[in-house]
């Protein structure tokens, strides 16, 4: 039996409604009881006996691994260790995804009762299934092993994805023999942790909180390549305040092979050399950049073979391109050379390829990577302030709320419409007893529920200002209690919205009896 409670209102929020809903057992056998049986006390009243166990809650976990690597002349090891925290229910079986290379997998773990690999349907993934012994433990720990032969000079590093977890954290770090160089050729879905430059001859490490994939290519020192190679490149960008230029900070090594020397091009850009150490064994040539207009070419030339510390200066003309601020300037081809920028004016919007990214507030460093071509193109602008006035909007919302067995769900879906303005940023009130299990928009970027005083407020934050905000879908869910009982579904009220009207379908799950007590509004 399903009832239906209709809420429209033209003011700034919706009416406080109150849907209590007196829960029985209803005369319908639900599929997860056992035994129904009925008996009368006198001629007026029937009592219904319902035994049976309520379906599970859902399972929700978190994962956090640490990844390190170790390649080897000959070999390659691999050890991920993984802790699984299991925040609501009782797992039969975890899963991650398995990212690169998964040949000789070895899965141990003193809670762990078997494991398997598997491919989805469409066999583009590849996941890990964990069985625990104890479904009802709280964590799981287990450790990934690999040791393999190592064949060819790139190497394809065994990585770790999410898969269901509801919160993922992953850390990778790759180490070599001093007589060996690595580079990394792709490393997709990471951020670099910063290390020293005597660090980084020996290691890489990066972090990633989803699904990622990084490739290595392993060069032998002292193996036939071009007469002079760079490695371990590094560049660190900070804009002037007056947004007219920026000084770029490059650092990393040189290994030169010919007895007589070498040559390479360094940079090529709109750029002059700042500083440069003397006396170190190399000497710089400036030719015109060709067909780059105002572009200037340096080619560093050694004396002779040996390894040379590279920490060089250069300033960097800025670009305005239809309102974006560039730099722009080119390094030799080179595998992954991480960068950083900064000086920028504080949550600057940034322009990657055609996708324009609004920079976090607070955050006055920003970080990415070279491709593999060796072109640095960097486009920034500050946010605009909206010049069309202060905002208004409105808000609509479909409110579907389940009671089953032990656990009353909701899932509201709220529609906003921009009147004037731009909206970055959406609060929302939580009035009554929980939880936000997910939330799902075309255009969040990000949320979280906090505290203000004895409120609750969910924090919505769209990647952007918009004017086209979309539908945004909220679950949440709270648990009953025995039976009979009365209960409060979560309201949601968006803030500051003129005006905020909608609807409330109340329905039950399985053999359980609704009755609407009041409601206002």
């Amino acid at each position: 039996m399903n009832n239906f409670v209709c809420v429209s209102n033209k003011v700034a929020r919706v009416s406080r409604y109150c849907v209590g809903a007196v829960i029985g057992l209803s005369s319908m056998t639900a599929l997860s009881q056992d035994n129904v049986s009925v008996g009368t006390e006198d001629a007026k009243k029937t009592v219904i006996s319902v035994t049976g166990i309520p379906p599970a809650a859902p399972v929700f976990y978190t994962a956090k691994a640490q990844n390190n690597v170790h390649l080897g002349n000959s070999k390659i090891e691999q050890s991920i260790n993984v802790t699984l925290n299991v925040v609501q229910g009782e797992p039969k079986l975890l899963s991650l995804e398995l990212v690169g290379n998964i040949s000789d997998l070895q899965v141990v773990g003193a809670q762990l009762e078997s494991w398997s690999v598997r491919k989805n349907p469409s066999g583009n993934k590849v996941f890990l299934d964990l069985i625990p012994k104890n479904p009802k433990a709280k964590s799981l720990e287990v450790v990934i092993a690999r040791v393999f032969k190592r064949e060819d000079a790139l190497v394809k590093v065994l990585t770790l994805g999410p898969a269901k977890a509801s919160g993922f954290q992953h850390q990778l770090d790759i180490k070599w023999d001093a007589g060996a160089h690595v580079e990394l050729s792709k490393a997709d879905g990471c951020q670099p942790v910063a290390l020293s430059r005597i660090e980084q001859r020996v290691r890489k490490s990066l972090v990633s909180s989803g699904a990622s994939r990084v490739e290595a290519r392993f060069n032998q020192a002292g193996s036939a390549f071009s007469e002079v190679e760079l490695r371990n490149l590094n560049v660190e960008a900070k804009a002037s305040e007056d947004g007219l230029s920026a000084i770029v900070h490059l650092t990393g090594d040189a290994v030169v092979r010919d007895e007589d020397g070498g040559s390479i091009e360094l940079v090529t850009g709109p750029m002059a050399l700042q500083k440069s150490p003397l006396g170190n064994g190399y000497s710089f040539a400036l030719t015109s950049g060709g067909k780059e207009k105002n572009s200037t070419r340096y080619t560093i030339e050694f004396e002779k073979n040996g390894n040379y510390d590279l920490d060089l200066e250069f300033a960097v003309s800025l670009e305005q391109v239809s309102g974006w601020t560039g730099l722009r300037f080119r390094i030799p081809h080179a595998p992954v050379v991480p960068v950083s920028l900064s000086g920028v004016p504080e949550k600057s919007r940034f322009l990657l390829g055609e996708t324009e990214v609004d920079g976090a507030a607070g955050v006055t460093q920003w970080q990415t990577y070279l491709p593999a071509s060796g072109q640095c193109l960097l486009r920034w602008k500050p946010q605009r302030k909206d010049s069309s006035g202060e905002l208004f909007f409105t808000t609509q919302a479909l409110v579907d709320v389940q009671v089953g067995a032990g656990m009353l769900r909701e899932r509201t879906q709220i529609d906003t419409k921009v009147l004037q303005g731009k909206m970055l940023k959406l609060q929302m009130e939580l009035d009554g007893a929980g939880d936000v299990l997910d939330l799902q928009g075309p255009h969040v970027g990000s949320w979280m529920v906090k505290k203000e005083g004895d409120k609750r407020l969910l924090e919505i934050v769209l990647n952007g200002e918009r004017t086209d905000v979309g539908s945004i879908t909220i679950l949440t869910q709270h648990p009953i209690g025995n039976f009979p009982a009365k209960v409060k579904p979560l309201q949601i009220t968006p803030v500051g919205a003129m005006r905020h009207a909608g609807y409330v379908r109340l329905s039950n799950r399985g053999a359980v009896k609704l009755g609407v007590s009041s409601h206002n509004g």
